[in-house]
């Protein structure tokens, strides 16, 4: 799994601090939970509360609400 390299403090809500992580650092299979920042040169993805990102084979995050959220 990939390791946050720094956190952020955001408004989602309420203010958080919220885990950052390096785009480069996500290999097959590599799973973040929400909320969370995921970073690379041209774009940020901000992961909302009660999703997950999760990187298929190809190395796209694919974004789903996770179970049991509303």
């Amino acid at each position: 799994l990939p390791q946050p390299r720094t956190i952020r403090r955001v408004h989602i809500q309420d203010w958080r601090d919220v885990p950052v992580y390096d785009r480069q650092a996500f290999g097959q299979g590599a799973t973040v939970d929400g909320p969370a920042i995921v970073e690379q040169p041209d774009t940020t993805v901000l992961i909302l509360p009660g999703w997950r990102a999760v990187a298929d084979r190809l190395g796209n995050l694919m974004i789903r609400r996770m179970e049991g959220t509303a």
